[in-house]
């Protein structure tokens, strides 16, 4: 398959299964579709990240710590919302194991404290937040304290239920 021809056209997921399911059956391809996500073209970057982030969600193992690092620079550095999304999605999905970034750590705390952020790219990073403390346990009290003294009034239903879910889990462990 002709990834960047495919990913140039109007997709539904329905036309996006073909891609995700070629990259499966060639998991070489997976580098040539990974590589297309910082494509000149918006359009064929974003397809190239909504292919790539369904991919992660059925072979996470074809994820690399090169790949990590790549979608960690993307999250922080793009300022398409978009593309944000697609990669914390991504980032979530594949779980950290170990080695915090520290920078994507402030870039979390940084987008679900503000409301210019959208509710998807706010949830995703508490989501992450969350991740980080089951592997470094000393962070959970300060996202719990961090989370009780947000002001929940200006906070999203969709951000108020994950904010809920996620100090429940904190108080829990």
């Amino acid at each position: 398959m002709i990834y960047k021809a495919y990913l140039s056209q109007s997709l539904t997921l329905k036309l996006l299964e073909p891609a995700i399911q070629s990259v499966l059956d060639n998991e070489a391809d997976f580098e040539i579709v990974f590589a297309l996500m910082t494509d000149e073209n918006d359009k064929v970057a974003w397809r190239s990240a909504w292919l790539c982030e369904k991919i992660s969600e059925r072979r996470a193992a074809l994820f690399k710590t090169t790949h990590f690092s790549s979608l960690i620079s993307l999250s922080i550095n793009t300022k398409n919302e978009s593309m944000r999304r697609l990669a914390l999605s991504m980032l979530t999905k594949l779980k950290f194991t170990s080695d915090i970034p520290v920078d994507l750590l402030n870039a979390c705390y940084e987008w679900i404290s503000s409301d210019k952020y959208p509710v998807a790219v706010q949830a995703l990073s508490l989501g992450m937040l969350y991740q980080f403390c089951t592997i470094e346990p000393a962070l959970k009290p300060e996202l719990l304290a961090y989370l009780e003294d947000q002001d929940t009034i200006v906070l999203s239903a969709g951000m108020k239920s994950v904010r809920r879910n996620v100090m429940k889990k904190l108080i829990v462990r």
